[in-house]
């Protein structure tokens, strides 16, 4: 009897490891979905703020949303660009969240600070289930592995996509600055 009831709880924690152990490194989650969001933390009304979107989803095209003016704001402005992400790029940034331990690791946020509210953070949604990591982390050491994750991200947009966006961010700061 002793041994069955040492059995079972060797049984269960393998069991309950391998469900803190993430989504499957091997296997591309259908339900993939990565959203990563930027601002650069402007809290007045004013042409200066800036916020962007990228959406990664695991099949159809990715899209940037980039945000001009600070949201309540009459002179803000919107747009968006669609683009394509190759199969082998978002396999290798799904295997770089595998291996900074996005799905494992418990991401602690910082103390807030005032007025000091921008910067990235990430939403991935993977086999069922969601994995936040906020802007402002608590321990140094995730904020430089996140940052990894982060890099991969931006650099999936296309150049040509970044040069608009840019050119359309310092149009809006001429025509917006007082």
């Amino acid at each position: 009897m002793r041994r069955v009831a040492v059995s079972l709880i060797i049984i269960l924690g393998f069991v309950a490891c391998a469900e803190d152990a993430g989504p499957d490194p091997d296997t591309l989650p259908t339900d993939l979905q990565i959203d990563y969001h930027w601002n650069n933390g402007v809290s007045r009304v004013s042409p200066d703020y800036l916020y962007y979107h990228i959406s990664l989803p695991a099949t159809g095209s990715a899209t940037i949303s980039y945000t001009l003016g600070h949201p309540s704001s009459s002179e803000q402005e919107e747009w968006a660009e669609t683009f394509e992400v190759s199969d082998d790029d978002l396999r290798g940034l799904y295997a770089l969240m595998q291996q900074v331990g996005l799905f494992t690791r418990t991401w602690q946020p910082a103390d807030p600070v005032p007025g000091a509210s921008g910067g990235p953070s990430v939403r991935v949604v993977a086999e069922g289930k969601t994995y936040n990591v906020p802007s402002e982390l608590a321990d140094m050491s995730d904020a430089v592995a996140i940052a990894n994750v982060y890099g991969k991200i931006e650099q999936m947009v296309p150049e040509t996509v970044r040069d608009t966006m840019e050119a359309r961010q310092a149009q809006y700061l001429e025509e917006h600055d007082s």
